[in-house]
């Protein structure tokens, strides 16, 4: 079995929304290539979601392994976002993403990236991680929280 280098590519994004690092992106690709084809999907036209599933349990193994699995909790009076189009009106720029990206979780960072680069909507994200939509939207509000915290310059413009 061959994999795409379109597909490696997106599994590189994918893993280095949840690790922060080129390298940890590179090994959580290879690892779930290497249990792929050790263990191939009985659908090969569901390659890519199988990819995926196996890319996002070895990174969250790992971080149980390590003891350091980011708990994350829900306040029920939690502002949610109530609405796809406000969150989707949102524009988030490269310097903003550097300094946005360490202060997320890795839960926060995936649904960001299935939003913002795989383009999904939060009912897709919130079937694909087999989660409540409001759970989504909670993570995305928070998201735009911490954006809004961001530091501005001397203008008033946010780097």
């Amino acid at each position: 079995m061959q994999f795409p280098a379109e597909l490696l590519n997106r599994l590189f994004r994918y893993g280095y929304a949840f690790t922060l690092q080129r390298d940890g992106a590179l090994d959580l690709v290879q690892q779930a290539c290497e249990k792929v084809l050790r263990n191939p999907p009985a659908d090969p036209l569901k390659l890519e979601t199988y990819l995926k599933v196996t890319l996002r349990n070895l990174y969250l193994d790992g971080w149980r392994k390590q003891q350091q699995y980011p708990l994350e909790l829900f306040a029920e009076s939690e502002h949610v976002v109530d609405s796809e189009q406000s969150v989707e009106q949102s524009f988030i720029n490269q310097q903003q993403l550097e300094l946005l990206l360490p202060r997320l979780s890795p839960q926060q960072r995936e649904v960001l990236y299935l939003w913002a680069v795989e383009g999904y909507s939060t009912s897709e994200i919130a079937a694909h991680l087999d989660e409540p939509r409001g759970t989504v939207l909670a993570r995305l509000s928070r998201i735009r929280s911490l954006l809004s915290d961001l530091p501005r310059d001397a203008y008033g413009v946010r780097p």
